[in-house]
């Protein structure tokens, strides 16, 4: 219900919206005595059929009263509020008065003069018809707009415009309804324009508040960050709709405002998904990312927002199924450790001894196809292949200042390769892999096995003695082949 109708201060005392003041005077005299001796207070236009009632106070009648001593507020009113210019008003009244609605209505309908035209529109208020109402208010603003204070309020010192008139109206009207609501049951321009400049602007400003405040989150608190991006969806997610219903597809103004929040709830959800400790809340960054997804507008904005989109669903299908939850806890731990050892052949073969049991079990659970098991095993392989290029990389550097290696550093740099290709390799061997770390693996071992074989020329092979002729025989294998193979630094490729 629209209160602008139902306490309209000309309805509480009892008039019609042109009444002469002495008319207004009386209907208050009368309500005083009445009330002084504790009895109701009723007029004809309560319209008990159609409006509530009103418990009329000697408070409320001098409120009424002073609204009406005020000039535009006096008009406002008048705008909501029901007229008699006429005759015809008149017999329509009486049936409005009588409780028969649709004939006041019907007879109004068979001329569109000011009088009839609004007292129809307040009529369809009653009945929160803004379809019915809304049209019947723009006819009459496009055709009597100019007449309008001079026939309804003949002694007033205002001198509104049509469109001023117009946006009194609008502006009143978006206070007490739903905007969406409003803009359906209007059909010209004017009025659309009108009514979403009053409601546009607060809507903007409330959306630019919120993007502020989860700005200013801390962007390594994990928690922090999630919950400012699910208050800062949640908290505008009528706002925007509202926005995206009052301006027309393509309005520059709502891209921009749209594709802000959009992207500020994006980066909410990759500073909690990067800054969480548990891979499960891949689960929680991808409902704030799907959602900024469905409201940015832009091409660069959606761009970003389905690349990270994708991102964490590849993520999300890789996570441990909860029959394994046991085996990724213990394997994450493994890797963490590994992560905080010296990149050697030790840290690699510490990680495969723990790893590879833990794998096998993931394996038999959920076989040997799951996202999950080959993205585990794959990240394993490659953690344990970059220990061990990173350590036959420093073996086989020179030091700054030398030109080659020495005795003890060329001894060094076999014990490397033997160590890594004898004990990490075959452990390695084992694991499966996605395709892409296969190809790696491959390169990187034939690059090993090159290394090796210049090391140790033939399997049978006897250990490596203390004759300094022989330690110097390897080396030159060792420098030779890397010369002329090309593999004297194993070289690290992304994982």
């Amino acid at each position: 219900m629209i209160k602008l109708v139902s306490e309209n201060p000309f309805r509480i005392l009892g008039v019609l919206a042109n009444a002469q003041m002495r008319e207004i005077s009386s209907n208050k005299s009368k309500a005083q005595a009445f009330l002084k001796v504790n009895r109701a207070v009723t007029y004809p236009l309560d319209l008990p059929g159609l409006l509530p009632p009103i418990a009329r106070t000697a408070e409320l009648m001098n409120q009424a009263e002073a609204h009406l001593a005020v000039a535009k507020e006096k008009l406002l009113y008048m705008q909501f509020w029901l007229l008699s210019l006429s005759n015809i008003d008149q017999v329509a009244l009486n049936n409005l008065t009588a409780g028969r609605t649709d004939e006041a209505l019907a007879i109004w309908a068979k001329k569109d003069d000011l009088s009839s035209l609004q007292n129809r529109a307040v009529v369809y208020l009653m009945r929160d018809d803004l379809h019915s109402a809304l049209p019947l208010f723009e006819k009459l603003y496009a055709d009597y707009g100019s007449l309008y204070i001079n026939n309804v309020d003949k002694g007033s010192t205002l001198r509104l415009t049509a469109d001023e008139l117009i946006g009194q109206m609008a502006e009143a009207l978006s206070h007490e309804a739903d905007v969406s609501r409003l803009l359906s049951a209007v059909t010209s321009d004017q009025w659309r324009q009108v009514l979403s400049s009053q409601a546009i602007t607060p809507l903007k400003d409330l959306i630019d508040s919120e993007v502020q405040r989860a700005k200013a989150r801390n962007q390594k608190d994990s928690e922090e960050c999630y919950k400012a991006g699910k208050a800062l969806m949640d908290n505008t997610r009528q706002a925007i709709a509202q926005l995206k219903a009052m301006l027309p597809e393509g309005d520059a103004g709502y891209q921009m405002t749209a594709d802000k929040l959009g992207i500020t709830i994006l980066q909410c959800a990759i500073d909690f998904y990067n800054s969480s400790d548990d891979p499960q809340d891949a689960h929680r960054a991808l409902v704030l990312q799907q959602y900024a997804l469905d409201i940015v507008v832009g091409s660069m904005a959606r761009e970003r927002c389905a690349d990270n989109v994708k991102v964490l669903k590849n993520n999300i299908a890789s996570l441990a199924p909860a029959a394994v939850a046991e085996q990724d806890k213990a394997l994450r731990e493994a890797l963490s450790v590994y992560n905080r050892s010296t990149s050697n052949n030790a840290a690699a073969l510490q990680l495969l001894n723990t790893a590879i049991p833990l794998l096998q079990a993931v394996k038999q659970e959920i076989g040997p196809a799951h996202s999950y098991y080959i993205s585990m095993s794959t990240t394993v392989a490659n953690a344990a292949l970059n220990a061990v290029i990173d350590d036959v990389n420093k073996a086989m550097e020179t030091p700054p200042g030398q030109q080659y290696l020495s005795d003890t550093q060329r001894l060094i740099a076999i014990t490397v390769i033997k160590q890594a290709w004898n004990q990490v390799i075959p452990l390695l061997d084992n694991l499966d892999r996605d395709r892409d770390a296969q190809i790696r693996y491959s390169t990187q071992k034939g690059k090993l096995k090159d290394l090796y074989d210049a090391a140790v020329p033939t399997s049978t092979a006897p250990p490596v003695s203390n004759d300094t002729s022989s330690d110097d025989s390897c080396l030159s294998n060792i420098i030779q082949a890397a010369i002329w193979i090309g593999v004297a630094i194993l070289l690290k490729t992304c994982m």
